[in-house]
């Protein structure tokens, strides 16, 4: 299984937010828009055979999932889960939530939306997986685009992906 990091630092420092942006958007399938020009991530990645972990530390910015960035994710469910700090999300249809440490917002990743992170040094925990994988885990009677806790289940999910 492919691990890598993608981090700011790596990236000349002339054109290190572009640059990173660019990349960002082909990995991530999102454009990211720095807060101020001292924007900076780390990001560990895992890919599987269908999923995708990123456990990422970053500054404060917006993402956006364009309509385009959308179309190329297929049937996958993203999960964000907050390790530290947290952010504000909206997608198409759907109402702005509020996404904390101790919670988890899942994500149909074909909808477009935008995301807003403040604090200076979140630590979110990202897993793209089919949702055909979600719904034999049982995990879909939870709401799609809003915050559920983060109970045992959510847990255990989040133990095992950091341990990829």
């Amino acid at each position: 299984m492919p691990h890598f990091t993608l981090r700011t630092e790596d990236f000349d420092p002339r054109h290190r937010v572009e640059e990173f942006q660019n990349v960002a958007a082909q990995i991530c399938k999102l454009d990211i828009e720095a807060s101020g020009s001292n924007y900076a991530s780390s990001t560990a990645i895992a890919v599987l055979p269908d999923a995708t972990i990123a456990d990422t530390v970053h500054s404060a910015c917006i993402t956006r999932r364009t309509s385009r960035l959308a179309a190329e994710t297929g049937d996958n469910v993203l999960l964000h889960v907050p390790l530290t700090g947290g952010f504000v999300i909206s997608q198409t249809g759907g109402k702005e939530v509020e996404c904390r440490a101790g919670e988890v917002y899942i994500d149909p990743s074909e909808v477009p939306g935008i995301a807003h992170f403040t604090l200076s040094d979140s630590n979110i925990l990202y897993v793209s997986m089919p949702r055909a994988a979600l719904a034999e885990a049982g995990a879909v009677d939870r709401p799609f685009r809003d915050v559920t806790p983060l109970d045992a289940r959510w847990r255990m999910l989040v133990g095992y992906a950091r341990l990829l």
